[in-house]
């Protein structure tokens, strides 16, 4: 990749009668460069639909990396108002009372309404009114994919007991409702579907010990065929995006769970993750893998923050396999410090035997803490396994000294980017503009890394993470050889957008990223008060919801706004643009809820 941002930076003149020759050994590079690397991300495969060259498809995954792992968008605008939003595969869906708008996000673009109410009034016991309709029955938006979306519909005098609707969005449907499927609890509901299969699951089953366990049922969107609920026993953790996680790719369902039991362990000596895949047209029997001894951590690293700990499922665009990425904020060595780690571990559902001869390590040896146990016990202890450089990206380099830290309370979205190596936090940062009468702002904080070059030293210094724990390679300053490691140089920690003051268009930077809420009271348009965020980040944009935090927990239905700040841009037809942003400088005007950078336009003073 590195070999190629000079050419993607900028293009060089060529002579006439050269230019076909040119132009063909660049596409042909660009596609070797292609399936060499990037031949899974969906973005590429987006642009190969639209007829896009593979210079363009290439040049457009370089930018939207570049501007994601250094903080630099190229556009950012307020969406619009809702209760819910839902957003996937560069697909924005907002609902509005009983009104969906489907759109890709860009202000350019026109959005696809959907009305819900005509799919509930054929219901038997509902009314015949549009409006009283709203008032008897919630939505709530559980999932965008393959052009499709589906619906949590409930009546309010009954919220345990609703259904699912499967819609499409596509333009040309008329008849958009693809399936209905009733629920008989909607207890922590969550959904995944393709385009042939739905999949949903609650926390609804009861085990033979009078625990509850996840029950998933399936349902074919094509033919109707139902799957029979199915209990995912002795699988534990209850908060999607802390402790478990759940993705459907390459018609495949994925589960994974960082808990081994309900119960703490007194003694206890390793965590694990535990994995279950099968497939979606057939989850019986030996088809269901399961593996409950996917090496996590050892608990002598020392305790976890568990409020800061995120667990998502991702898929790597060279090898397509399923990667758990899991945020962990550690006291390491039980030091008095706290660190956050990202980790990387292979998602492997298909538990191994270990080899004949090898020896089995139960519990630990000479540890004094083995006497204790007893019949009641059971602890879970594995040998240390290696944890090489690529499966752990340290938020703060190695030696380096640490960025300014936010806590928690400030801290109102944490994701990480698999495909570029970065993590995006949303903060609310009360130094950026401490005169400000809306309070703190919301910036993002981003950070990165890439492999670094050959003769890079890295920085050295008495650091927490100099133990062997994060450095287990025999020889850390090899690269990439069979006992060596791969060496990576991270960015500095970035904040964005900058000071309301700077410019012109930092001042309609903080607007659109801190915009005036509606009142909690329906009385208008509030600005003050606490905030609640609700957020998703892919490699093409960040979206999140502001809400009012003055109403009670209870009030889900209250409006908010939807905030996108862009990483990529529209390829147009013809040539192609030749810079991308390389200072954070720039932007072109509008609506004053609407940004867009412009080459030098700050520098130049024509940003506005």
């Amino acid at each position: 990749m590195s070999t190629a941002q000079g050419t993607l930076a900028r293009e060089h003149p060529v002579p006439a009668n050269g230019r076909k020759k040119h132009e063909l050994r660049r596409n042909v590079a660009a596609t070797v460069s292609r399936q060499n690397y990037l031949s899974r991300a969906e973005r590429a495969r987006s642009l190969q639909d639209e007829q896009a060259s593979y210079c363009e498809a290439l040049k457009a995954l370089y930018e939207r990396r570049h501007a994601l792992s250094n903080a630099l968008p190229f556009s950012a605008h307020v969406v619009g108002q809702g209760q819910g939003f839902c957003y996937r595969q560069g697909v924005l869906c907002i609902l509005e009372g009983s009104i969906i708008r489907v759109s890709d996000g860009r202000v350019s673009s026109e959005a696809l309404e959907i009305e819900l109410c005509s799919y509930i009034s054929a219901a038997p016991e509902a009314s015949s009114s549009s409006s009283s309709v709203t008032d008897e029955y919630s939505f709530t938006l559980l999932q965008y994919s393959d052009e499709i979306i589906t619906v949590l519909c409930e009546r309010k005098s009954r919220p345990n007991n609703g259904r699912i609707l499967a819609i499409s969005t596509k333009q040309e449907d008329c008849n958009r409702l693809i399936r209905k499927v009733a629920l008989e609890s909607s207890y922590k509901l969550f959904s995944r579907h393709t385009a042939d299969w739905l999949y949903y699951g609650t926390y609804s089953a009861v085990s033979s010990n009078g625990h509850h366990e996840w029950e998933i049922q399936g349902v074919s969107l094509t033919t109707g065929r139902l799957i029979s609920p199915f209990s995912l026993e002795g699988f534990f953790g209850t908060d999607i995006g802390s402790t478990i996680a759940f993705g459907i790719h390459e018609g495949f369902f994925y589960a994974v769970s960082n808990q081994t039991s309900f119960e703490v362990e007194e003694i206890d000596w390793t965590s694990f993750y535990h994995c279950i895949s099968f497939p979606l047209s057939q989850p019986f029997g030996k088809n269901i893998e399961i593996n409950k001894k996917v090496y996590r951590r050892q608990h002598k690293e020392g305790p976890i923050h568990d409020s800061w700990t995120e667990l998502t499922l991702q898929f790597d665009d060279r090898t397509n396999k399923p990667i758990i990425v899991e945020s962990r904020r550690e006291w390491i060595g039980s030091s008095s410090k706290q660190l956050r780690t990202f980790y990387m571990t292979e998602f492997v559902s298909k538990a191994t035997e270990p080899a004949e001869g090898s020896p089995r390590a139960e519990l630990p040896e000479n540890d004094i803490l083995t006497s204790t146990l007893d019949s009641s016990s059971k602890p879970n202890f594995s040998r240390d396994e290696p944890r090489y450089n690529p499966s752990f990206h340290p938020e703060v380099q190695l030696g380096s000294r640490p960025a300014r830290s936010f806590i928690l309370a400030r801290t109102k979205l944490k994701a990480y980017d698999l495909s570029s190596n970065t993590f995006v936090d949303l903060v609310e940062d009360d130094r950026c503009c401490p005169n400000s009468s809306t309070g703190p702002c919301l910036r993002l904080r981003v950070g990165s890394r890439r492999p670094a070059p050959l003769d890079w030293e890295p920085p050295s210094s008495s650091s927490p993470y100099s133990n062997r724990t994060y450095t287990p390679s025999i020889h850390p300053k090899d690269y990439q050889t069979g006992t060596g490691d791969t060496l990576y140089r991270h960015s500095a920690i970035r904040m964005w957008p900058p000071p309301a003051d700077t410019c012109t268009c930092s001042k309609r930077l903080h607007n659109i990223l801190n915009p005036a809420l509606p009142s909690a009271c329906g009385d208008g348009m509030s600005s003050m008060g606490t905030r609640s965020v609700t957020g998703i980040l892919d490699d093409r944009a960040l979206v999140y919801m502001l809400k009012s935090g003055r109403g009670y927990a209870g009030e889900e239905g209250g409006l908010g706004v939807v905030v996108m700040v862009r990483f990529d841009r529209e390829i147009t037809s013809g040539k192609a643009k030749d810079t991308i942003p390389l200072d954070g400088e720039g932007a072109k005007g509008g609506s004053e809820l609407h940004w867009e950078w412009k080459p030098r336009a700050c520098k130049s003073g024509t940003c506005y």
